[in-house]
């Protein structure tokens, strides 16, 4: 909902209007600020209990496994040159050909099995582990020799994908006037600005639906507590990645280089047969999985706190005037007589606004064994408040104040 200033009514210096927490007073001619206000803060509600989680889904099946490839055969090896009386050495044999690689076997389909609801969480399994199978020891096959082949040539790099959209630009924001007069301008614009030369204080021309008039803005009030922070804002949605670019064809492998001829080798004694290689033992069976735990349930939200009172009571005084510990939190209209701030009456942290709804200067008093402090600055001692004129005091400790406003000398 808008602001929306009463326009019928209104009594001078009394009539008051708040709005999200800050509270504006009529002085006549246009609503002037006197701050926000922060109710005390509702207890915390109590913790809910845990909410119940969905159950897990089964699990889709495992695809097959493909076969694997056979084996390819071993090449025949060279035979063996013969023996003969020591002398000059011999050419060695020529290398039998290497075997053919074995087809790499098919790969098994990938299970698709519909995702399900996700299910209960079970308890853990306790299956046992399986037993490990023996180790086989079959005969190695013989290793070809022949030198390596020359590197293929790498392949080219893929295309780069296309760059995402980019976002569009923000609105641009409204021009509003601005104005340093001792007079209101005639002619305003919803928006402006005007700041009193005479004063200092500062005015929007603001229309809340039903009217349009100047609204002081930065009159010191009583501050209020912080407002609550809000919600964030909708993350906008990621532009789509480039496509990868097309991986580069696996350059040709080399071909095998001849082996050269070995020397004429002298006598040795005939190598004894390898023995065969043993069966590969058989694999362990896994032990079962255990049924997942169930989770709790989700608690309730906890009670939202009720929201404090967001007005001031005004106070009038037609004569001089001692602060009571019920002014605390009040606005207390002085004409005539000024202000006393006394000792051993207010607490840490209470605060009075005095407004001085005359056309003559009102004295602030600092009371016996009271230290009343200008804020900003070192200064203490009775203040002067100028003619309709609004400050703020806070006692930070026993018998310390703080004063801060409009209008105060």
């Amino acid at each position: 909902m808008p602001l929306s200033f009463p326009t019928t009514g209104l009594v001078t210096n009394v009539t008051t209007y708040s709005f999200s927490g800050r509270t504006w007073l009529w002085n006549g001619s246009s609503w002037q600020s006197v701050g926000t206000v922060q109710g005390v803060a509702g207890p915390q509600g109590i913790q809910g209990i845990q909410g119940a989680v969905a159950s897990q889904g089964t699990v889709g099946l495992q695809g097959t496994q493909g076969t694997i490839g056979s084996q390819g055969t071993v090449g025949i090896q060279g035979n063996t040159g013969i023996q003969g009386n020591t002398g000059p050495q011999g050419t060695t044999g020529s290398q039998g050909i290497i075997g053919i690689q074995g087809l790499t076997g098919i790969q098994g389909t990938t299970g698709a099995g519909t995702q399900g609801t996700q299910g209960v969480q079970g308890i853990t399994g306790v299956g046992t582990q399986g037993t490990q199978g023996i180790t086989g020891t079959g005969i190695q096959g013989f290793t070809g020799s022949g030198s390596q082949g020359t590197t293929g040539t790498q392949g080219n790099t893929g295309i780069q994908g296309p760059l995402g959209l980019q976002g569009t630009q923000g609105i641009q924001g409204l021009k509003i006037g601005f104005v340093y007069d001792s007079s209101a301008p005639s002619s305003p614009a919803i928006g402006d600005i005007w700041v009193d030369s005479t004063d200092g204080v500062k005015y929007q021309y603001i229309n809340d639906g039903n009217s349009s008039q100047w609204v002081e803005l930065d009159s010191i009030g009583y501050a209020g507590a912080q407002g609550l922070i809000g919600f964030q804002g909708i993350t906008g949605l990621q532009g789509s990645s480039g496509t990868n670019g097309t991986n580069g064809t696996n350059g040709a492998q080399g071909t095998t280089g001849l082996q050269g001829l070995t020397g004429i080798q002298g006598t040795n004694g005939t190598q004894g047969t390898t023995g065969t290689q043993g069966t590969t033992g058989l694999q362990g069976t896994t032990g079962l999985q255990g049924t997942t735990g169930l989770q709790g349930i989700t608690g309730t939200q906890g009670l939202t706190g009720s929201q404090g009172v967001t007005t001031f009571p005004v106070v009038n005084q037609t004569t001089s005037y001692v602060l009571q510990a019920s002014d605390n939190s009040r606005i207390v209209s002085i004409t005539t007589g000024g202000v006393t701030v006394p000792i051993s009456v207010f607490s840490a942290g209470d605060s009075i606004v005095i407004f001085n709804n005359s056309s003559s200067s009102q004295i602030i008093a600092q009371g016996s064994s009271v230290t009343l402090r200008y804020a900003g600055t070192t200064s203490t001692g009775n203040r002067t408040l100028a003619s309709y004129g609004i400050v703020t005091i806070i006692c930070v400790a026993t018998g310390v104040f703080t004063i801060s406003g409009a209008g105060l000398t």
